[in-house]
């Protein structure tokens, strides 16, 4: 089974998950990984844009740690040949403002 999640910046879901405040845009949190988290997921493949901003918290990587899914953060353009290509439980997340 692969599950996409597809998150939008400013989206509003499940007491407004998605912040405005641009100094966290490009920084995945806790809060995000566990919306976008699924039982049993073996990966989680994060899209960093094209110049590679995006970054877990610490909080988040500890997270997927603890839930054994591996992560993997690529350019956008990168992280969606992977996911193409990927099988078993995995969940990606594209950035795609910039």
């Amino acid at each position: 089974m692969i599950l996409l999640s597809v998150l939008m910046s400013g989206q509003k879901s499940e007491g407004e998950i998605f912040r405005k405040n641009r100094q966290n845009l490009y920084k995945v949190s806790l809060t995000e990984s566990e919306y976008i988290y699924d039982n049993g997921v073996e990966e989680i493949i994060i899209g960093t844009c094209h110049a590679g901003y995006v970054e877990l918290s610490k909080r988040a990587s500890k997270f997927f740690e603890e839930k054994n899914a591996k992560t993997k953060l690529l350019p956008t353009p990168k992280t969606i040949e992977l996911w193409n290509k990927s099988k078993g439980k995995v969940i990606t997340m594209f950035h795609v403002i910039c």
